[in-house]
Parts: C-alpha cells; sequence; structure tokens
C-alpha cells in the first residue's frame, strides 16, 4: 500500500510541475550578435483580463554591471521574444518586477505558455509552515546551454518548506514582508535530500503552495497557487530563499490601473 501511495503522490507532483513549468519562462538578455546571457525567471499571469510578467524587481533594471541598457528576450518554445520598448516598471511592495505585456505579445506567449489566473493566487501568506508543502521551479544558470541558432534552459524544481523563525530573527525580518524558504533542504520525490544548487538565474522564479492533502480513496487534486516572487538567497548561518509576497503587487497594479494619470504616463490600456 505504501508503494501505491508513493506513486500516487509522484504521479502528482509531476503533474502540478508540468502545470507550473507551463506559467514560467527563462529570461535572457542580448549581448551582441548571437550572444545572449541568461537573466532571470518570469511567471506569466493574467489578472483583470491584462497580461504581465512577473520576475524580480532587479532582473527588470534593464541595466548590466557597466551600467549600460540591454535588451530582454522571452525565450518559449516557438522562439525569442524581444521585450524591447515594453514597460518595465518595479513594485513598491518588495521586490517584484513587471513587464507590462500588450495584448500582442501576450497572444504570442500563450500559444507556448499558459497565464496563471488570479484564482490561483494567493495573497493570504500569513499561515505559510513549515509542512513540505511548497515549490520553486525556476532556470538556473547551471542548466543552460547557448549555441549558435538556439538556447536551450532546462528548469529546477524544488520541494522545500518554509524557514524557521530562526532564519527571521538572524536577518531581522518578519513574516509581513517576506517569505523565507529553505535553501539546504530541498528534497526529490522519493523523499531524499537533494544538492544544491547555486541559484543564480532563479530569480523572479514563483514560490509556490502546493495542496498535498489526498481524499479518501487516496486521489490527489490538482491544485497550486502561486505565493511569492524569489528575489535572493542567502547563504549564511541560515541558507534560505527569499520571496516577496504576491499580495503587494496585486494591491499595487489595482491602484494603478484606477488612475487614470497614471495610465496615460505608462501609456497602458485602460
Amino acid at each position: 500500500m505504501a508503494t501505491e501511495n508513493n506513486l500516487k503522490f509522484n504521479t502528482f507532483i509531476n503533474e502540478v510541475k508540468e502545470q507550473i513549468q507551463s506559467h514560467t519562462l527563462p529570461l535572457f538578455y542580448h549581448v551582441r550578435g548571437k550572444l545572449y546571457k541568461p537573466l532571470g525567471t518570469g511567471v506569466f499571469v493574467k489578472i483583470d483580463n491584462h497580461y504581465y510578467l512577473l520576475t524580480a524587481g532587479h532582473v527588470v533594471s534593464n541595466k548590466d554591471e557597466y551600467d549600460q541598457s540591454y535588451p530582454i528576450f522571452i525565450v518559449t518554445k516557438g522562439g525569442l521574444i524581444e521585450t524591447d520598448g515594453l514597460k518595465f516598471e518595479a513594485s513598491h511592495f518588495g521586490d517584484v518586477g513587471v513587464i507590462f505585456l500588450p495584448t500582442p505579445i501576450a497572444e504570442l506567449l500563450i500559444y507556448s505558455t499558459t497565464p496563471l489566473l488570479e484564482g490561483q493566487i494567493r495573497t493570504d501568506t500569513s499561515d505559510i509552515g513549515r509542512a513540505f508543502q511548497y515549490c520553486i521551479l525556476g532556470y538556473p544558470k547551471t542548466r543552460v546551454t547557448i549555441g549558435d541558432d538556439q538556447i536551450n534552459a532546462n528548469y529546477q524544481f524544488f520541494l522545500t518548506r518554509a524557514a524557521s523563525d530562526k532564519a527571521f530573527f538572524f536577518n531581522k525580518k518578519n513574516r509581513d514582508d517576506d517569505i523565507f524558504m529553505e535553501w539546504d533542504q530541498f528534497w526529490d520525490l522519493e523523499g531524499n535530500r537533494v544538492k544544491r544548487e547555486r541559484p543564480e538565474g532563479m530569480s523572479g522564479s514563483g514560490l509556490w503552495y502546493i495542496d498535498n492533502t489526498a481524499n479518501y480513496s487516496g486521489q490527489y487534486r490538482i491544485s497550486y497557487q502561486l505565493i511569492g516572487i524569489m528575489y535572493e538567497y542567502r547563504t549564511y548561518k541560515h541558507p534560505i530563499l527569499v520571496g516577496s509576497p504576491i499580495s503587494g503587487f496585486i494591491q499595487s497594479i489595482r491602484m494603478l490601473r484606477a488612475n487614470p494619470q497614471a495610465l496615460k504616463k505608462f501609456n497602458l490600456p485602460d
């Protein structure tokens, strides 16, 4: 029975992983010619009939290490989509970066990517716990290969859990402002510890809650929610991944769209 239950759980997690991956995209920037470099990860969302690509604020700063502007490219199964000329905006709530996607660009993404709907976004993060009901999916630089004609980006998926109170105390943070996930406690589907990879390139990855409760017959319902956007990792004393709660973005984007002057300033559709 234990083996059968494990098989059901593994099948469930793999299905959740495929669904989350369908909302997640690698981001690159163009250096010159055919040279591209990995930049981060983004989550494709639809809120109030508008489309956005959410990532970390520093990913959309649009500057390289020499403070030079660069165009950002979204990598899809259908090829590269350049975002040059699109509006970038860093949210004032945490470190969530936002790319406002006009409908034509969103429609290109929809060919190979699924927008996350508002019902799959969880704004209340007050009850994040220590159970392994959370995951992270992103595109680390260690899993990217760049050739003359194509870019191959492979994602990394981890099951994890919220960091302990000690991590918040040590970093002088509270749970209302940030989400801390353990970085030294990753697990595979068999319950074995997974060797961690340096998460460069995973900035902008979604932090996800998974409802992994089986019903009376041992069946799982595919249910997951975006709770935050990862923007940093810390290694000293308490290795953690740090994310901003998604609730701040929801509030700020609705305030922005409710302001006619802001709509005009950012040239956003009504």
